[in-house]
């Protein structure tokens, strides 16, 4: 008889099939690449801090720049009265409000009107605010805040009349401006009228 031919050793059903073992340079690799979470780079970590803190800091002071914008613009567009310095229809001149009237009343409904808008008859404190009036009343004749009270002159501000400032002519009890000058006449007539009043602008 032949030789029988030689057999491998056969393999147990329960027995597992044995992997060979990877080196830990490739198996351990690729493992941590699919795992592990790299730690952060503390060059990049620090430089990071360094750029998002001018980025707050600018953010913060255009925030600060960007409200007070919006607050005046807001002022500006609901309540534009309030950037005028007198009432509308008003003349302003030297931190003053100006109404010259168009229609004509006896003195003590001249300075009603007036009492009704927070002012006073007109009371004028010098030539040059004098020169300014009498330009713009284009001759008409038109009461101020002047009457006489116990024998003198007294403006509506109580003060009394100046006379090195301004000669005044005739001796009744109401005054008005005439042509670059302030004369009297009854308080009864009627006459146009001025209102002043001090502006806080």
């Amino acid at each position: 008889m032949g030789d029988a031919p030689t057999l491998s050793p056969s393999r147990s059903p329960e027995q597992p099939l044995l992997r060979s073992e990877s080196s830990p340079g490739q198996d351990g690799s690729n493992n941590a690449s699919r795992g592990a979470t790299p730690s952060p780079n503390p060059s990049i970590s620090a430089l990071s801090g360094h750029v998002s803190r001018p980025k707050y800091i600018a953010g913060t002071v255009g925030i600060l720049v960007i409200i007070p914008v919006i607050i005046i613009t807001m002022k500006y567009y609901y309540f534009p009265q309030s950037w005028e310095p007198c009432h509308e229809d008003w003349l302003y001149f030297k931190k003053k409000c100006y109404y010259l009237s168009e229609e004509e009343k006896d003195w003590d409904s001249s300075q009603a009107f007036c009492s009704e808008h927070k002012a006073f008859l007109a009371v004028i404190e010098n030539q040059m605010e004098m020169l300014f009036l009498s330009k713009r009343l284009q001759m008409q004749d038109s009461w101020i805040g002047l009457r006489k009270k116990e024998g003198q002159f007294y403006w509506e501000d109580n003060t009394l009349l100046q006379t090195d400032k301004f000669a005044i002519e005739g001796h009744a009890e109401c005054a008005y401006i005439e042509a670059y000058s302030i004369s009297t006449s009854a308080c009864s007539l009627p006459r146009r009228w001025i209102c002043s009043y001090q502006s806080s602008k």
